[in-house]
């Protein structure tokens, strides 16, 4: 199902954008759809958790909100 919503986007240059990715329910596969992709999380510690599953996906990063 992920990869089905990242390939929603028309242009494959145009990262996947996760807002509030949680636990990483959804993170991991659209991470590994091959495209860029940016999670967005508020609460640190989720950040950090989401962090360490996209380690191994070098084109994956974690922005942390400021609340």
């Amino acid at each position: 199902m992920a990869e089905r919503i990242a390939a929603l986007v028309d242009d494959p240059a145009e990262p996947v954008i996760e807002i509030g990715p949680g636990l990483g329910a959804l993170t991991l596969p659209l991470a590994r759809a091959e495209r860029r992709f940016v999670a967005v999380e508020l609460d640190l510690r989720l950040a950090d958790h989401v962090e360490r599953l996209l380690e191994v996906h070098p084109a994956a990063r974690v922005v942390r909100g400021t609340s």
